[in-house]
């Protein structure tokens, strides 16, 4: 028979192919799962030879398009198919009629939409296609078992069309099949502003400043039937079954790509943005809220079960030899007191590196140990006491008690035999279930409401709230205590309050009493921490538990704020975690595995009822001493509101159980455990609402036992989920490690952070030791040069470092002493009316203590040559401490931090812990929360802080003492900047320049480097500021090397320009081609000035690494 009469044809004999096709229960891989075709031919039994082509999908909307990349073609028994101008050929022997290969997918690491490979027998005048020419089959990425499904998860906030602000919070998450065909989307919310109209999947937009993300199309219609004109689905989604199909004119490859923005491994094309839920309201018709999915590392099994994959051994600290080794060990104690303080002092380093040398034989890790134990033995600095002071200050020199100028209030106010202050300055003995540890004032407040209101406003001005935040300013900068202050700065970004509401803002005494709580229970068990905070009536008032009824008391069912935060926020997360941080999955379904649900928050909402004030201490008489009762406060106290700004007690003393207010039923919270108590006194806990709140604690922070006194707690966090949560260790260990040491630490830096948590109970003193010894955040090998690793400085924390790194003062000291050569006049300056303190510029006059000014340490003291003083036994002199007048830092304006301390705009702080800049940091998988508020208008307006308070020859301007001119002359604060004007300066926070100024000038000449003496000064100049505003990365990172400068241009003005020249070097020339030396010093101060301003604004300072 003619061969050339046979008729071909293809068919598909098995359509679908997987790249994983999993494992059968034994563990052993299933049979490898391939697409099948059959060539066949009808006609003569002579060899046949039969050509044909592979290609991809023939439309895109139905289907991926697979390539080369994909799939290898093969026989049966496994070998490969050859191709030959563009064309495979197989050869039918003679007298066989079919030919049958496989496609056997390719394992990549891109999450793909089903992709088609379609079979097509090219012609050939050897023989007759068939009408069964084209033949198809799928790859599939895996089976749609559940242990396939990836997970997006995400939790709301503020969408980026919202034009209210919103209070509103939740979750969402979204579930993708092994296929990548389909999705189910299930969320939560609460505390919409209006009511809601609609609910979208949408794909994000990237807006002009190219880190931020912005509204964009609608993809997906959530509506009831999956349907566009369906209903929208109003309130949370539960089981939403989302199809993966073309929308908005992208494809199903666009919306996966979106979903795996962040996946460095998916080669998505420039521009890929996130998916993102939202949801519409009457107010906020664009969108009030809206969750940015991102992919989550998930498990259903433990991380030690995987041991040799997800915690691998811990890795040796390395080891650094000071002695052949300086500048890298200086590195390390730079880079550590980073972390672990508001910003290290030239002074702060030389004494730790002498430590390291001189007392524990070079090893660094045991100086640090020591380091961190001095620093929690050392009394804590109180802002509660220095405010009062400083209050009592300001109503003094406005002349609150002048008889010649207060008789607009009458009875005219006098001044007090005694001022008020407090018996005692160590607050660590504090509990909130017992009076007898709450701290009263020593006298009575020195005025009346009725003095106050007349003497405010026009007649002599009032100091109102601002002096909390000049004194927490102050305590941040100046306070021994570092670690403590830095620690319990980082608790208040995790248990969150907020001036910006009014009543907190105004009751200032009351927040500087909340700063002090949090820094006291910094080195405590976090379970004490949240008991305080629990109690707190700033917290009550913040979330609404402070007077919230049962509902059998007022008709209406409880507020929820306090019980979904404290959970959300405050302890357990939103998904329940294994201890490196994976979301942990069920062992069966796979699926998550919500810590609590909606009915959850409201059964713990029951918890929080009944509670209000604790006295009834609302005038100035009683102000020391309060009426106290918490175990059967007046009924009459419930209700009533806060009292007086100044002197009402009822914000400073934790809160009560009003046994008839409080819902006595059992209740079962989240995890199924059942709070069931009765209203008999046990230990420390008086009533039924706290034995409920003590049960509900120990369950989420840890447990406490029933000891009255002291309080005790068990040794170690129990593995019983029924009594200790599993995942609030490596939720906060996690937040945490992000606020001190870096965004994105790895799994087994959790992982070792939460056991510690776990056998310590939560002792935040040694799971912060166990965050800053970490060979994660040590071993310079794994960090120095790493861009996964550290952190953006938040605004507060980058200026404060600016500022005690070049010590940063204002000449108002404590004591009202004058620092010697106070005045400072930088080069060509001159001062008028030098200063000259009278009694009222003494602290100690309005009852501070000099043990409590003896807490503070002033600015690092140099010598005439710029030199470090030594006071001959390892340790720098310091001047005396000074207050840094400083207020609201977040106003707008060209010059703003856009952070003021307690002043973040929600309960979610200023920036959420998972927040991904689009770009490259989001393209790598990382998060970076600090940058969630570095806009184009707010970079600079940082940038121009540090233009004020690092170049600006007077400083950073500070508020005038008794907030006039006249009342600060009254004072002896008189200083004037230059000749003529009225620029009162004594105020500012001002660097010291001339420590540089004459560093620089004794530099030496360095030998066979290429430079001259000016450029090896200006060199050394920004080598010992690198080494410490920069930790030493500028020198590590950046070598100076003229002849790689490449061929000079000009730019703008006829600058000269070196296209090659590195940071470093772009600096030295700058520095050294615009400012010249000269007798009068001008040239070096520029040059100074000019290497901190740039500096202080560039990436390596505003990095932590």
């Amino acid at each position: 028979t003619d061969p050339t009469s046979d008729t071909i044809t293809v068919t598909t004999t098995d359509a679908l192919a997987r790249e994983d096709n999993g494992l059968i229960s034994s563990g052993i891989p299933r049979i490898k799962e391939v697409a099948r075709f059959s060539i066949e031919r009808t006609g003569s039994l002579e060899p046949q030879t039969v050509f044909f082509s592979v290609s991809g999908s023939s439309d895109p909307n139905t289907a991926g398009s697979a390539t080369a990349d994909d799939f290898i073609l093969e026989t049966t028994t496994g070998t490969p198919l050859q191709k030959s101008g563009g064309l495979y050929a197989v050869t039918l022997p003679f007298g066989i009629g079919e030919f049958a290969f496989e496609a056997r997918p390719l394992r990549d690491e891109f999450v793909e939409f089903p992709e088609q490979l379609t079979v097509t027998v090219s012609s050939s005048a050897d023989y007759q296609i068939g009408a069964s020419s084209i033949a198809t089959a799928d790859i599939h990425d895996a089976r749609d078992d559940p242990e396939f499904n990836k997970y997006y998860i995400a939790t709301f906030s503020k969408d980026a069309a919202a034009v209210t602000a919103t209070s509103a919070s939740g979750a969402s998450v979204l579930v993708l099949n092994g296929s990548n065909r389909v999705a189910v989307v299930d969320d939560f919310f609460e505390n919409l502003t209006s009511t809601q109209t609609n609910s979208h999947l949408h794909r994000a937009t990237l807006r002009p400043d190219g880190i931020t993300f912005g509204s964009g199309p609608v993809v997906e219609s959530v509506t009831d039937d999956g349907t566009e004109t369906g209903n929208a689905i109003i309130g949370p989604v539960t089981d939403y079954n989302y199809l993966i199909e073309p929308r908005a004119g992208f494809t199903q490859q666009d919306l996966i790509n979106s979903l795996e923005f962040d996946n460095p491994k998916q080669g998505n094309p420039a521009g890929t943005t996130p998916l993102y839920s939202n949801k519409h309201t009457m107010m906020n018709g664009s969108g009030e809220i809206w969750a940015i999915y991102r992919r989550q590392s998930a498990s259903a099994i433990s991380p030690e079960a995987g041991a040799e994959d997800r915690i691998p051994a811990t890795p040796p600290i390395e080891p650094i030899d000071p002695a052949t080794e300086p500048d890298k060990l200086r590195r390390d104690v730079a880079r550590f007191l980073t972390q672990a303080t508001f910003g290290p002092t030239e002074a702060d380093i030389e004494e730790l590196v002498y430590q390291i040398e001189n007392v524990h034989g070079g090893d660094r890790i045991a100086a640090y140990d020591a380091w961190i134990t001095a620093q929690w033995a050392l009394p804590q600095t109180l802002v509660r006491d220095l405010l009062h002071a400083v209050d009592m200050q300001e109503f003094t020199l406005r002349g609150y008690f002048d008889s010649s100028r207060n008789g607009a209030a009458s009875p005219r106010p006098t001044t007090p035999n005694n001022w008020p202050g407090w018996s005692s300055q160590n607050i660590s003995n504090f509990d909130s279930l017992r009076i007898g540890t709450w701290q009263k004032p020593t006298a009575n407040f020195p005025l009346t409401g009725a003095q106050e209101n007349a003497l405010d406003g026009n007649v002599l001005g009032s100091p109102n709230h601002n002096n909390r935040r000049r004194v927490q300013w102050t305590v941040m900068t100046r306070a021994q205590d570092q670690l403590r202050q830095r620690v319990g700065f980082a608790l208040s970004e995790i248990t969150v309050i907020s001036e910006e509401l009014n009543n907190i803002r105004q009751h200032h005494i009351a927040a500087a009493r909340w700063i002090d709580m949090l820094a006291e229970n910094a080195d405590d068990h976090y379970r004490e921490l949240i008991e305080d905070v629990t109690y707190s009536p700033l917290m009550g008032k913040y979330l609404s538990h402070l007077q919230n009824s049962s509902q059998s008391s007022s008709g209406v069912p409880p507020d929820e704020n306090y019980a979904r935060e404290i959970m959300q926020l405050f302890t357990i997360g939103l998904l329940e975690l294994w201890d490196d941080g994976f979301v942990k999955l069920d062992e069966t379904e796979f699926n998550l595995l919500p810590t609590y649900t909606n009915n959850d928050i409201k059964e713990l909402a029951r918890v929080f009822t009944g509670m209000s004030w604790s006295t009834n201490s609302a005038n100035n008489t009683n102000w020391d001493t309060p009426s106290l009762d918490r175990t059967n406060p007046n009924s009459s106290w419930y209700g009533q509101g806060p009292g007086n700004l100044w002197y009402s007690s009822r914000y400073n003393y934790p809160m009560a159980f009003y046994n008839n207010r409080h819902d006595n039923g059992n209740k079962t919270i989240a995890g199924g455990k059942v709070i069931s108590n009765n209203g008999s006194r046990e230990g420390r806990y008086t009533s039924e609402g706290d034995k409920d709140v003590r049960d509900v604690l120990n369950y989420f922070a840890g447990t406490q036992t029933n000891q009255l006194s002291p309080k005790s707690f068990s040794a170690s966090w129990s593995t019983d989920p029924m009594v200790n949560h599993q995942s609030t260790p490596a939720f906060i260990s996690r937040k945490l490690i992000q606020r001190l040491v870096t965004s994105n630490p790895s799994g087994p830096y959790i992982y070792r952070v939460a056991q510690v948590w776990r056998n310590t109970n939560g002792q935040l003193d040694e799971v912060v030791r166990a965050i800053l010894l970490d060979p994660a955040a040590r071993n310079l090998a794994d960090t120095e040069l790493n861009p996964e690793f550290g952190k953006k400085k938040e605004p507060i924390l980058a200026w404060i470092q600016g500022v005690r790194a070049i010590s940063g003062r204002s000449r108002v000291t404590f004591d009202a002493s004058v620092i010697a050569g106070d005045p400072v006049n930088f080069p060509n300056q001159t001062h008028r009316n030098p200063l000259n303190p009278t009694s009222n510029g003494d602290l100690r006059t309005f009852g501070y203590p000099q043990s409590e000014i003896d807490k503070f340490v002033g600015a690092v003291a140099y010598d005439s040559t710029g030199q470090l003083i030594s006071n001959g036994d390892g340790t720098f002199a310091r001047l005396p401490a000074t207050l840094m007048r400083i207020n609201a830092m977040d106003g707008g304006g060209t010059s703003s931090l856009n952070q003021t301390p307690l002043k973040a705009p929600t309960v979610f702080n200023w920036f959420l812990p998972d927040y991904q800049p689009a770009g490259l940091i989001a393209s790598y998988g990382l998060v970076a929360p600090e940058f969630q508020i570095a806009t184009e208008s707010s970079v600079f307006q940082n940038i121009n802080v540090f233009w004020a308070s690092h170049w600006g020859t007077n400083g950073f301007g500070g508020t005038t003492m008794g907030g006039t001119n006249g009342n600060s002359d009254a004072a002896g604060y008189t200083t004037l900047l230059g000749n003529s004007g009225n620029n009162h300066s004594d105020d500012n926070v001002i660097v010291d320049y001339w420590a540089w100024i004459n560093r620089h000038d004794n530099y030496s000449e360095i030998a066979d480097n290429g430079l001259n003496l000016e450029q090896d000064k200006a060199l050394q100049l920004i080598d010992d500021l690198d080494a410490l505003l920069f930790a030493g990365r500028y020198k590590l990172l950046y070598p100076i090397d003229p002849s790689d400068d490449g061929t000079q241009t000009t730019q703008g003005n006829n600058i000269a320009h070196f296209p090659n020249r590195n940071p470093r070097e772009t600096l030295l020339y700058y520095i050294t081609d615009t400012y010249n030396d000269s007798a009068n010093k001008t040239g070096q101060w520029g040059k100074v000035r000019a290497a901190l301003y740039m500096m202080t604004a560039s990436p390596e300072f505003l990095i932590q690494k």
